[in-house]
């Protein structure tokens, strides 16, 4: 399932969790300012990059299962 996800849907996925970890108000992630999510996304990228973002998505999955 992980292996088939393309690039665009990993990097939103995690740049969503990057924030919501982090979250104490209940702002939705299309309302934070530019610069907030270009650090979520940012982080996101060098998950992939990385090559530890395919572990913490199925981990996020197992989890949530």
């Amino acid at each position: 399932m992980i292996d088939n996800m393309d690039y665009e849907l990993k990097i939103h996925i995690l740049a969503r969790f990057f924030y919501y970890i982090e979250q104490v108000n209940d702002i939705p992630f299309s309302e934070i300012n530019h610069e907030e999510q270009g650090l979520c996304y940012f982080i996101a990228n060098r998950y992939i990059r990385e090559n530890k973002a395919d572990d913490l998505l199925q981990a996020l999955i197992d989890n949530n299962d």
